[in-house]
């Protein structure tokens, strides 16, 4: 008995040695992006007024067939007449208002780059305009913040690679690599007139891309857990969606005399049985590339787990669990979305349906989800749906080559001690369109933002600090002139 006690003492501490060696022998990928041979770059004394100009066309994304063409005939004029040089190379305009530019380089045996953004923005509901500090059409300034729609989703990044591409261009600098400039009109309702037109032209033309840039990841400021500082975000993959509609046809009839079961209850229990049965947890390549380039940073409970993902994997998926951001990135999520049925107050529905909305883990396919639903719902009386908007979650960029590691050098030249690390995008871009063009589509955007800041993409008082747009500028400068300049 003591001699197998001492053995299992022995094999514990062996262990804990073990772990503790391994945990403090990861390598640590920050020095890769070391930014030591950085460049001077220009001053964008124009950027801020080019901005907010830009912020007054409701370039706004309703239905396709409600889109004010003649809004986003005068913001292209805008630019057009801002930055002449990049627009002299426009080569083709895509559904209503989309511009596709390129800018050639010399060494034509090099695969052009693509560098996007979308010019549209969401609508602002009218009865919250009362809560917005400054009108969301106006550019107007308020303590050192510029207000308005699209300040942050993505009108920075048209201006911003705009005037990174006007300034190089001017300076007579050599361009070696050729890349294409792409701005959107749609992305805010799917892209499909604007950016998949563009990704289809490359494809159908046999154009190859060496690799893409859009927005989509942040600068994150005291966001990531253990993290103190700023994490730039650089999504190497985004998760896709679809959606499944669930009903049911059971007899009605009047409410006072309710039989035990209804088309209502019904549909509630599945729900309820898919909200309690969430699809598994599974660690993909982005997040196995943060844990690795973060975790060298976190304290040491925390690195350790980061270090061993196969040991502690039950743990860090416990912990990411707690949160709705933490799930969203281990998880294909669930969400019921829509709910319909009855007519009456006193009436028993005959009928009723539910949709489900599921945003999608990369190497998930819709054949799994939908055998998923059935195997969880388990009831034939329900009848299950596919919806036809679809996007599966295709290509994860390469976060080892050398693009990825230009965009972190130019983000700590920019933003020094920012920690670089890719990451999985868990709302839809433009990218993703490109997919099948490129495996290597990065979605970064050089913005600063804190956990408040967040939530107004999309809402209330969407602002941008002024300084930070002068930053971005020169973010974007660098990434393009060691991509793509001598």
């Amino acid at each position: 008995m003591k001699k197998a006690f001492l053995l299992i003492i022995i094999l514990l501490l062996v262990a804990i040695v073990y772990l503790v060696i391994t945990t403090f022998s990861v390598n640590d990928l920050q020095p890769r992006y070391d930014s030591s041979s950085g460049q001077p770059v220009g001053k964008y004394s124009l950027a801020q007024e080019h901005l907010g100009e830009a912020l007054t066309y409701r370039t706004i994304s309703h239905k396709p067939e409600m889109l004010d063409t003649s809004a986003f005939a005068g913001f292209l004029t805008f630019l057009s007449e801002n930055y002449p040089l990049t627009f002299e190379n426009v080569i083709d305009t895509f559904g209503t208002s989309t511009v596709l530019i390129k800018i050639s380089g010399t060494q034509t045996e090099l695969k052009p780059a693509l560098f996007m953004g979308h010019m549209d923005v969401v609508p602002v509901p009218s009865n919250t305009l009362s809560q917005w500090n400054k009108p969301p059409f106006k550019a107007q300034i308020q303590n050192d913040s510029l207000y308005g729609r699209g300040t942050l989703d993505d009108k920075l990044g048209v201006i911003g690679l705009l005037e990174a591409t006007e300034h190089l261009l001017s300076s007579g600098r050599k361009v070696n690599r050729s890349f294409y400039l792409a701005f959107g009109q749609d992305e805010e309702i799917g892209g499909n007139l604007g950016a998949l037109s563009v990704a289809n032209y490359f494809y159908d033309n046999q154009l190859p891309l060496e690799f893409v840039m859009d927005e989509g990841g942040i600068l994150a400021e005291n966001i990531v857990p253990g993290i103190e500082g700023r994490v730039a975000l650089i999504g190497i993959a985004e998760k896709g969606y679809t959606s499944f509609k669930i009903s049911v046809r059971y007899p009605g009839g009047h409410s006072s005399m309710p039989e035990a079961e209804n088309a209502i209850t019904l549909l509630s229990s599945a729900i309820e049985r898919v909200q309690e049965n969430p699809l598994p947890a599974r660690f993909t390549s982005p997040i196995l590339g943060f844990m690795d380039h973060l975790g060298p940073h976190l304290p040491f409970v925390q690195r350790m787990a980061f270090a061993h993902p196969n040991i502690f994997g039950g743990l860090i998926e416990s912990a990411y669990d707690k949160t709705s951001a933490g799930r969203a990135l281990i998880r294909t999520t669930i969400a019921p979305t829509i709910f319909r049925g009855g007519i009456k107050d006193n009436i028993i529905p005959n009928y009723a349906e539910a949709t489900f909305n599921f945003r999608i883990l990369p190497g998930t396919s819709i054949d799994e989800i939908e055998s998923y639903l059935r195997t969880t719902i388990q009831d034939e009386r329900i009848e299950i749906t596919k919806e036809e908007n679809f996007n599966l979650p295709e290509g994860t960029a390469d976060y080892s080559n050398s693009h990825f590691e230009n965009i972190g050098k130019s983000i700590r030249e920019t933003y020094p001690n920012t920690y670089i690390t890719p990451y999985l995008t868990v709302g839809a871009t433009d990218g993703r369109h490109f997919s099948k063009v490129t495996p290597n589509v990065y979605r970064f955007l050089p913005v600063p933002l804190k956990s408040e800041d967040t939530k107004r993409l999309h809402g209330i008082n969407e602002r941008i600090y002024l300084n930070d747009i002068n930053l971005a500028c020169q973010c974007y400068e660098r990434i393009l002139i060691r991509s793509c300049f001598d």
